[in-house]
């Protein structure tokens, strides 16, 4: 490892992942970018060194005890040399179980497709943020909210949150940055 590297890992903490691994990693300041107008958590940038094992998607604990989605914001270089990866944070509010479509099968009766019951994958990291809000077609106050994690979510999942009877659909996904983000709508 090479001198500079030797320093910049002495500045770094040791951090695991929410399933366990460990890696070196170093927490930047909130950018000052964000407005005043925008209620949403702040994007937080990490830096590791090009041969940690964090990959986008992850999600971490770090040292106050906050869980972090990993998001691509690419790489540093000087002279050449590989000095770190950058990636951008998504600060995680919740752990979900996300409903999948299940298998349909026919009924031996009416020989109709009848939908199967959703698949559910426990204990996924999401962060819920409210995207916009505005009126319906009843000019009822409607607020939309859309979720990111690092679990491959598709329209038409159902989320759930840990201790909540309520369940929203997801209408919607973009993935960007390397996560997903899910437009979502309460049943």
């Amino acid at each position: 490892m090479s001198s500079l590297h030797r320093i910049v890992k002495e500045n770094m903490y040791k951090l695991k992942t929410t399933l366990g691994s460990s890696f070196y990693g170093q927490l930047t300041d909130i950018p000052v970018t964000t407005r005043v107008s925008n209620f949403n958590s702040p994007r937080r940038l990490f830096r590791v060194l090009p041969d940690s094992i964090l990959q986008v998607g992850d999600t971490f604990e770090d040292p106050n005890g906050r869980i972090f989605l990993v998001a691509d914001h690419g790489d540093q270089f000087l002279k050449g040399k590989h000095l770190y990866t950058h990636y951008k944070l998504f600060g995680m509010t919740d752990i979900a179980a996300i409903g999948r479509e299940g298998v349909k099968t026919r009924d031996p009766v009416s020989k109709q497709l009848v939908e199967g019951q959703p698949v559910w994958t426990q204990g996924i990291w999401i962060a819920f943020e409210i995207r916009s809000s505005g009126s319906d077609n009843l000019g009822q106050t409607v607020k939309r909210q859309q979720i990111i994690t690092g679990y491959p979510i598709v329209e038409g999942d159902l989320i759930q949150v840990m201790n909540n009877p309520k369940k929203a659909v997801v209408e919607r996904v973009d993935q960007q940055l390397g996560v997903y983000i899910g437009q979502i709508e309460y049943e």
